[in-house]
């Protein structure tokens, strides 16, 4: 509870889960790191710029968060 998952597939094509924290009192941190976004979108720009992020699992019922 409170923690979800990033996965992708990175240029050698191997696949990659990233672990996310939520935190009530500050935001989201991902496990590797000691910053913390306070809000999902800026969550999700830096994980875009960070991992080279370019599309969402089609039909992804999330792909709208992402878009």
């Amino acid at each position: 509870m409170g923690a979800f998952m990033l996965t992708y597939i990175d240029k050698k094509g191997d696949i990659v889960h990233k672990k996310i924290q939520y935190y009530m009192s500050f935001g989201y941190r991902l496990e590797d790191g000691q910053i913390d976004y306070p809000t999902f979108s800026k969550l999700h720009k830096a994980c875009k710029q960070r991992f080279k992020l370019k599309k969402c699992v089609p039909n992804s019922p999330f792909r709208l968060l992402f878009m």
